[in-house]
């Protein structure tokens, strides 16, 4: 990606796209890409596979009503539990691994119900209410803090006796770090020991080379080098 971006602008890395600099661009544009498409998903596939790297499911206990979320959660996706097809009780009592999910869905008839998300005061309303009250065909749940010191976050569900549900959502994303041995001469060279890695796949390198064109643009005040992003997007590129 550095190489591609300092060809396009026809500089040299050395002299005019510094490692710090370079790190805190790619950061900022990995965190900005994957703010865009979250909000697109799950519309396009071609987005979902994108953030594929990101993507994360787990099949959490229930507790109280309560299901603490996973720490490394970026972005909450959506949550589901696994009901009986009379909607009249969940299709296990405990919480169990994957596959054993998969294999009692299919013997006994199982559906796949999506948890709706509602906000705390219309949570409080429907957990109350005589004939709208949430149901194992129609489960509600809404994001509070935890309660004391801890700082972790809290999804409340209803009906509250459910045990277990499936948690979908984007992990963080690491911090990367171009690895680099500054010379005697004050360049640099690659360093690959104390280098983070990317963790986007090839599918995202047009998405990131994109917005990394527009910030080594400001970043230099190149005109023309802003010139030619532009020229890029007109035509479909960018």
């Amino acid at each position: 990606m550095l190489q591609a971006i300092l060809a396009a602008g026809n500089g040299e890395q050395n002299a005019t796209y510094p490692p710090k600099i370079f790190d805190a661009q790619f950061n900022a544009v990995t965190s900005w890409l994957i703010d865009t498409i979250v909000e697109l998903y799950p519309k396009d596939q071609s987005f979902v596979d994108i953030l594929r790297p990101f993507l994360k499911r787990e099949r959490l206990p229930v507790r109280n009503g309560e299901i603490i979320l996973p720490k490394d959660m970026r972005n909450f996706l959506g949550a589901a539990v696994s009901v009986r097809k009379d909607f009249k009780a969940e299709c296990s009592d405990e919480p169990v691994t994957e596959t054993q999910m998969k294999i009692t869905d299919r013997k006994s008839g199982c559906l796949s119900r999506p948890i709706k998300i509602v906000d705390q005061s219309e949570f409080d309303y429907l957990t109350t209410h005589e004939y709208k009250a949430p149901t194992y065909e129609n489960p509600v749940g809404c994001f509070m803090g935890s309660l004391g010191d801890d700082d972790s976050n809290v999804l409340k569900i209803c009906p509250f006796d459910i045990t277990g549900a499936e948690i979908r959502y984007i992990r963080n994303e690491k911090k990367y770090r171009y690895g680099y041995i500054t010379q005697p001469d004050d360049t640099y060279i690659f360093d690959e020991t104390t280098t983070v890695e990317s963790e986007w796949q090839n599918n995202s390198f047009k998405y990131l080379y994109r917005g990394l064109n527009v910030l080594y643009g400001i970043y230099t005040r190149d005109n023309n080098y802003r010139s030619f992003a532009q020229e890029l997007k007109q035509i479909g590129l960018t």
